[in-house]
């Protein structure tokens, strides 16, 4: 096959196993426990590698083999987190294979899993798509500053790494919105709360006005930091 040919994939690289970095170990040590069959999706927007793969154990021992996929995610490529897991109990199947993730131009995501057909025992692929269509956003609400400080609160960029998701919002602590609720009066209308300021910039987000994010905290505090990040496109 000549290297113009559409087929063509180029010379396979030899590959040293005692040389290469292990992403995902199996579960158990001993004959039979497995973690393989990968496949990895790059989300551009997010800056994020996605995988999906599959763990394998030794026959007889529950949930046996070909009974559990996971989606993990990671920022460089080597370093993953499972984000989710499924199981062939979920598929009514007696095993699963290799499967296949994608990530969508609405924002959705499909999954397609290859597996045993329980109504005849072949082996077929199927689809799942997740139930939330587009993107989603997020929203952190009655944030404590003095409590992110003693660590007593996740901030704002560990919720981020962990979620991966568009930040449109930070309503910090307030109590003129138990004011405004006890008045019957929203406190988005009130010119002096900082929460109602908050809910009107995550409005004008929503209808897509380019907002700056207010720094909460003065000087080089946590909120400042964030908006920095958001401004200069993620880089803290």
């Amino acid at each position: 096959m000549s290297e113009n040919d559409p087929r063509h994939w180029g010379q396979w690289l030899s590959f040293n196993p005692a040389k290469g970095t292990v992403v995902r170990e199996p579960p158990g040590e001993g004959p039979g426990y497995w973690a393989g069959a990968p496949g990895v999706t790059y989300h551009r927007k997010l800056e994020r590698f996605y995988m999906v793969y599959r763990l394998r154990r030794p026959r007889g021992l529950e949930p046996d083999r070909g009974a559990e996929i996971r989606i993990a995610y990671s920022r460089d490529g080597v370093t993953f987190q499972d984000v989710w897991s499924g199981t062939k109990d979920q598929l009514g199947t007696s095993s699963i294979e290799r499967c296949a993730l994608v990530h969508l131009p609405d924002g959705g995501w499909r999954l397609y899993p290859s597996y045993v057909d329980p109504a005849d025992g072949r082996w077929m692929i199927g689809l799942v798509e997740a139930e939330e269509k587009g993107p989603a956003k997020l929203i952190l609400n009655r944030v404590k500053p003095e409590m992110v400080r003693r660590g007593d609160m996740l901030t704002t960029a560990d919720v981020l790494d962990v979620l991966a998701i568009e930040l449109i919002g930070v309503v910090p602590e307030d109590d003129t919105v138990l004011v405004a609720s006890n008045h019957g009066s929203p406190a988005a209308l009130d010119g002096k709360s900082r929460a109602g300021r908050a809910f009107r910039d995550i409005a004008r987000r929503l209808n897509g006005e380019t907002v700056p994010f207010e720094e909460v905290e003065g000087g080089d505090g946590l909120f400042g930091r964030l908006a920095r990040m958001v401004r200069s496109g993620g880089q803290g």
